[in-house]
């Protein structure tokens, strides 16, 4: 870690850039990543492609001036870089350079370059067919094996990690389709009762700002006093990613499109699947559990494993 104070951050950033065009470059652990192109931008920062040793690299780059941010964003990193499984997207390298008071920084995260894309982005180029085909049963069982095992390992982790925001858009589809799961900025250790209104409040909050309201579980849009906010947050992500897999989109997008809620659909209980895709029995009753409004009652992803190797479909 480097330590810097009384410099201007987008000053510092755009030295790190070498403001170069073309050549402009990033630095990290004194090794230098010349940028090619931007692949994102967002409110968590940019993520560029760049290149090191031929190598092309993927490379997220975060800036801010909140002691908050500052502790969320150090947190994800930490646990980014601890993880080491196959079905999760490895940290190779990052950077923190953080002010001497503590109330601001930049963060480099260099990670594998996954071309091509993400499970979304496979979502939009077959619902935007003139043709709409849908993904083959034989990936749909891997695809959610990959993701099933990925979780399980974040869940049997000591402390527990409970990712908080899976979605489509956060499952990277690598050259061998093996799906990767990435985006720890919104994950926790922390299991969490709601003791009052105020904990409910600061709960549905933070909700708000880290779970994509398409997936999330109907337990944080109300966090209501007495309920535990565990790893069935995880659960109810997974039932919804199952679904999407065979509809291409989520559970309520189409109520949403309608003008609906995300809310009121999550916690209605009721998940209608498309009679015209012939989904078997038993995958829309392990999304039904999956999904179930008293969160108690999901499975484990241990439990799901083994009923969804035992379905045959």
């Amino acid at each position: 870690m480097s330590f810097f104070n009384g410099m201007d951050f987008n000053l510092l950033y755009y030295l790190s850039l070498g403001c170069l065009g073309k050549n402009s470059s990033f630095k990290i652990n004194d090794k230098t990543y010349r940028t090619l192109k931007l692949l994102a931008t967002g409110g968590f920062g940019q993520v560029y492609l760049v290149e090191h040793d031929s190598k092309k690299y993927a490379l997220k780059h975060m800036e801010t001036n909140s002691t908050y941010l500052v502790n969320r964003i150090k947190k994800e990193i930490e646990l980014h870089q601890s993880f080491d499984h196959k079905n999760i997207l490895k940290l190779l390298d990052y950077q923190i350079d953080i002010t001497l008071t503590g109330d601001g920084g930049n963060f480099l995260m260099l990670m594998p370059y996954i071309k091509h894309g993400t499970l979304q982005d496979e979502y939009d180029i077959l619902n935007k067919g003139e043709i709409k085909t849908y993904i083959s049963i034989d990936r749909i069982k891997k695809f959610f094996h990959d993701i099933l095992e990925g979780v399980n390992y974040l869940h049997h982790r000591n402390p527990i990690v409970i990712h908080r925001d899976l979605k489509p858009a956060n499952l990277l589809i690598n050259e061998k389709d093996t799906i990767l799961i990435m985006d720890f900025g919104s994950a926790t250790e922390n299991i969490e009762t709601i003791i009052d209104s105020k904990h409910s409040r600061k709960m549905i909050d933070e909700a708000n700002e880290l779970c994509s309201m398409p997936y999330r579980a109907c337990e944080l849009f109300n966090c209501e006093v007495g309920t535990e906010l565990n790893e069935k947050i995880d659960i109810y992500s997974l039932g919804c990613i199952l679904f999407s897999l065979f509809h291409l989109r989520g559970p309520y997008d189409l109520e949403y499109q309608k003008g609906g809620s995300y809310a009121l659909g999550s916690n209605s209980g009721v998940v209608r699947f498309d009679a015209n895709l012939n989904i078997p029995e038993d995958i829309k009753n392990l999304i039904k559990k999956m999904m179930n409004v008293n969160y108690i009652d999901r499975p484990s992803t241990e439990e799901i494993l083994k009923l969804f190797l035992d379905i045959k479909f």
